[in-house]
This record gives C-alpha cells, structure tokens and sequence, in this order.
C-alpha cells in the first residue's frame, strides 16, 4: 500500500511539473509590439493611469502614474497593489496575478489597465491570462 501511494505522489509531482512548464513555454510565445502605452481606468477613488513598456516583444516596466487610491489600502506599502501587482506582472509575464484582499478594485484596475496596454500592443490576452 505504501508503495503504491509513493508511486502515486511521485506520478502527480511529475505531472505538476510538465503543466508548469508548459504553461512558461506558452507565454514565451506572446508576440508584443515594442514600445510605451498608456490606459485609464477607473480604480476605486477615481481615474487611474496605467503605463506598461513593451522591450523585446515583452512586458518590461508596468506602473500606475496617476491614482487617488488611500494610502496603506491602495498604495504606499509593500503588499498593497499599485507596489505589488506591477512587478507580479514584470517577473511572471502574466496577467494571472493575485489581488490584494481588501483592495479587489483597485486590484482589477491594474490589470485592467495592462490588459488595454497588451491589447494597444497587439498581444493576444487570452495567452497571458
């Protein structure tokens, strides 16, 4: 029993590994128009402006450059979405990121604001999501 319960866990390990693999192989593929785009979107306090460089056919820097979200909810601390969000889509090169519980809208926001620069950029969002 032991062993077949190894044999197992290990099958379901290897598993896991081929789907992330295949999942960084995917967005590798994503073919974006190099350049600097911008968007506007609603956050939760009011407009806020996106900005996303596209180097190398991929995302290099995203920011929010204008926003009227509260401070320690929206912006201003390490966990909070406008520090953390951005740089989860510059290491993952994904738009699939994690949104700050107690600030969802501004959280969708963001992402909202890098899907219009993907789109702006001729990438296809399905890929990146």
């Amino acid at each position: 029993m032991k062993k077949i319960f190894t044999l197992l866990l290990s099958f379901m390990l290897v598993l896991s590994l081929t789907a992330c693999a295949a999942k960084e192989e995917e967005n590798e593929s994503v073919s974006l128009t190099d350049g600097s785009y911008t968007a506007e979107v609603k956050g939760h306090n009011g407009a806020m402006k996106v900005n996303v460089e596209i180097s190398e056919g991929k995302i290099g820097t995203v920011s929010v450059t204008d926003h009227v979200e509260t401070y320690g909810i929206g912006y201003g601390l390490p966990t909070t979405p406008i520090e953390s969000i951005p740089e989860q889509i510059e290491n993952y090169q994904s738009l699939a990121v994690d949104y700050v519980t107690g600030a969802t809208v501004t959280s969708v926001a963001i992402v909202n604001g890098v899907s219009d620069c993907i789109t702006q950029a001729g990438g296809d969002l399905a890929v990146l999501k």
